[in-house]
């Protein structure tokens, strides 16, 4: 039975539409300090839907991960580095951000949640317009982006969007593609198609080879398991013999596409050497990525239990951290706060995606989410904008399909 919306309810509802809004609409992250503004939102959230139950964030699997949270955020003030601890505490989504669906779902108040993340599609559509015009004149244009500097802010102030869109974006396709396998209304097939094959081409504008993998790996992974759940036996062979069909004559395909496709892309796919697509992709990983997650890997080996914060061995190089790679979520949390503090960062952030009642009918999809949340916090930094998906966006779209209709608190 739908829940009617309380007054604390629309404050909470406001102040995730400006946390979401932070995430998605960078105009918005140049009139304050964007971590400081969503670290107030998640705060104010707690606070305001504490109000509506007050024994809500006490039951275990949402004490918990605010438990977990609140570890690695004091973890590193206790040994002096309030560097790592800010990182950590911008992390509030990717760490906690299951409690937000939880609460709107266990409550009947999913209604209140499709209004919120309506504005924030809205205004990521209108970041994905403006980045995509100004990639059509400067391809490199997201990738320079950083998180900080005066010319990041000026980008950001015209409305482009960086490393953190581009993988929204990523995960958003997934979540668009199973929506538009699976909604009855024509309509809504049609414009989810429409973005889907859309974030396809931005996401090959902005020059992120790993965001393409990504898309092309889980988009796969989707389609196949969805054709052989539902006993499409027939489509689900004409998909894998496809599959086979393009990856055997990836090499000619490749080099047909080349003038289409953006540079580095194309530098990647393309060795100059006269290697395979698949070896050029191989070597490209051993060469830019790999260096960097074993950096994470060896200072973890050199301190498991404690990790670089524990045992205070992070090094600056300037204003740069050094001692741990940086480009991976999990390796950089196991190097940064060993064994223990990995485990339980790991586990709140694949927490959205375990075994739930939500996502007990969809199980193509919960495994197509994994990989694709895998493969970005392997091998890529966690940010709120690719949880803000994984978290809240896709299981709101599995709980509106039909067959995720229970509700069931404890089950979530």
């Amino acid at each position: 039975m739908k829940q009617k919306m309380n007054l604390n309810d629309i404050f909470a509802a406001l102040v995730l539409i400006i946390y979401f809004t932070e995430l998605v609409f960078p105009k918005v992250t140049t009139l304050f300090s964007s971590s400081i503004v969503c670290l107030i939102c998640f705060c104010l959230w707690l606070l305001f839907i504490s109000t509506v139950d007050s024994k809500f964030l006490l039951r275990k699997k949402n004490f918990v991960l605010l438990v977990i949270y609140l570890y690695l955020a004091i973890y590193p003030i206790i040994f002096g580095n309030r560097t790592i601890s800010n990182r950590y505490i911008a992390m509030s989504l990717v760490l906690c951000g299951c409690i937000i669906f939880r609460y709107y779902y266990i409550y009947d108040k999913l209604y209140i949640m499709k209004g919120i993340l309506i504005t924030t599609i809205f205004f990521s559509f209108i970041t994905m317009l403006i980045t995509y015009s100004q990639l059509l004149i400067d391809p490199y244009i997201s990738r320079s982006i950083k998180s900080s500097g005066e010319y990041s802010a000026a980008l950001a102030q015209r409305g482009i969007g960086g490393y953190t869109f581009i993988y929204f974006i990523t995960a958003l396709s997934i979540t668009v593609l199973y929506y538009s396998m699976c909604v009855k209304q024509r309509w809504k097939r049609i414009i989810s198609i429409i973005w889907y094959v859309f974030s396809i081409v931005f996401i090959i504008k902005s020059n992120y080879m790993t965001a393409l993998l990504t898309v092309i790996v889980c988009s796969a992974i989707l389609i196949v398991l969805s054709s052989v759940l539902n006993k499409k036996w027939g489509f689900a062979l004409g998909i894998l013999f496809g599959f086979v069909l393009i990856v055997c004559n990836l090499d000619s395909i490749i080099t047909l596409m080349e003038d289409f496709l953006p540079s580095r892309i194309s530098r990647v796919l393309i060795s100059e050497r006269g290697d395979s697509v698949m070896d050029s992709i191989t070597q490209e990983f051993l060469i830019d990525r790999w260096p960097v997650i074993l950096s994470s890997i060896d200072s973890f080996v050199s301190y498991p239990l404690f990790g670089l914060v524990g045992n205070q061995s992070l090094g600056y190089d300037g204003k740069f951290l050094t001692g741990f790679g940086q480009h991976s979520f999990v390796f950089d949390t196991f190097a940064l706060f060993g064994v223990f503090g990995g485990i339980i960062g790991i586990y709140a952030a694949f927490s959205p995606i375990k075994k739930s009642l939500v996502w007990k009918e969809h199980s193509a999809f919960r495994i197509a989410m994994t990989v694709c949340i895998g493969m970005l916090y392997f091998l890529n930094n966690a940010t709120d904008s690719i949880a803000l998906v994984a978290s809240v966006i896709a299981p709101y779209c599995a709980s509106c399909i039909e067959g995720s209709q229970k509700r069931g608190g404890d089950q979530l």
